[in-house]
């Protein structure tokens, strides 16, 4: 029995040593795995690198090839600058005829403006002419009317004063619409 029992605890004892040595396995693992996950984040940064680099160095060509070009480009400005000062009298001379007749212009635009307040003045003391002559003429024709009621009403009036004198009774439908009595 004391064999079994150095058989338990040395099945035991090999046991915890094998968890041991599984749990150190796991852990170099993990460790490799991150190892190689840095590496490969290395190679891709160096990569990164070399290709920006590269860029870099294009980049500084072009900029050169900039740079000469923009010096050649300073000359040729320079002689332009140079023909254009040689030209600046006739320029000034058409820029003072240019400010003459813009001037001339203005004045034209000034008298179109006159010319057209004028008109719209004109327009609206015309369109108030023809509106007082309308109402002139409604007023005339209103007075017209009314003279006209009061000529019939007058000789209806008349002819029922007459008929009453003769002793005759005389009635006028329009006399008694407009107040009138029966004589």
């Amino acid at each position: 029995a004391s064999t079994l029992q150095d058989l338990e605890r040395e099945l035991k004892a090999v046991r915890l040593e094998l968890e041991r040595v599984e749990s150190e396995k796991e852990r170099f693992s993990q460790d490799m795995t991150e190892m190689s996950k840095a590496s490969e984040e290395t190679e891709w940064e160096r990569r990164s690198l070399r290709v920006e680099l590269k860029e870099l160095k294009l980049r500084e060509s072009r900029l050169l090839a900039d740079n000469n070009e923009l010096e050649e480009e300073n000359i040729s400005l320079q002689k332009q600058v140079s023909v254009l000062k040689s030209s600046q009298v006739d320029f000034e001379t058409s820029k003072h005829e240019v400010r003459r007749l813009q001037e001339d212009m203005e004045a034209l635009n000034a008298q179109l403006e006159e010319y057209e307040h004028l008109k719209r003045i004109a327009e609206r003391q015309m369109e108030e002419a023809l509106e007082a002559l309308q109402s002139e003429r409604e007023q005339k024709y209103a007075v017209k009317k009314e003279l006209d009621r009061r000529i019939n009403s007058d000789s209806i009036h008349n002819l029922s004063t007459f008929a009453g004198f003769a002793g005759l009774k005389f009635a006028s439908k329009r006399s008694a619409d407009n107040g009138s009595h029966s004589f």
